[in-house]
């Protein structure tokens, strides 16, 4: 299985993975007292933290991750948004996740790996392996 770190160290080499438009700005950051796996910026300076995990979202985490957007959000600046990046997140958390504006993403490791091929990243693909 693909480690967090390995999972981040991809996603920051290979941005339009997590958002097309945004760039990296720093990976494992800290933003206004809490530990970001990643701080993205698009060219007008909006802000994007990307919360990443590697094992499938349980229906307990929804707590965990709203906490962590409530701690990112309360922060000084208005023009940050929270993202959630995973591996797996299954359909009725997705639905859930929506509802509650949890901004999310799945990123299968079969993208990860097609992404990786089309640029020829074999030292990352090993990753995989």
């Amino acid at each position: 299985m693909l480690s967090k770190r390995d999972l981040i160290r991809i996603l920051c080499k290979y941005p339009e993975l997590v958002e097309h438009g945004f760039s990296v700005r720093e990976c494992n950051a800290d933003l206004y007292g809490q530990e970001v796996d990643m701080l993205m910026e698009d060219q007008f300076r909006k802000k994007l933290v990307v919360q990443v995990r590697t094992d499938p979202i349980k229906e307990e985490n929804l707590g965990e991750i709203l906490s962590y957007q409530e701690a990112i959000l309360s922060g000084e600046a208005p023009n940050v948004s929270v993202m959630l990046i995973a591996i797996k997140i299954p359909p009725h958390l997705q639905k859930t996740f929506d509802h509650n504006g949890v901004a999310w993403k799945e990123v299968t490791l079969f993208q990860i790996e097609e992404h990786l091929s089309s640029k020829g990243d074999m030292e990352l693909l090993k990753l995989l392996k």
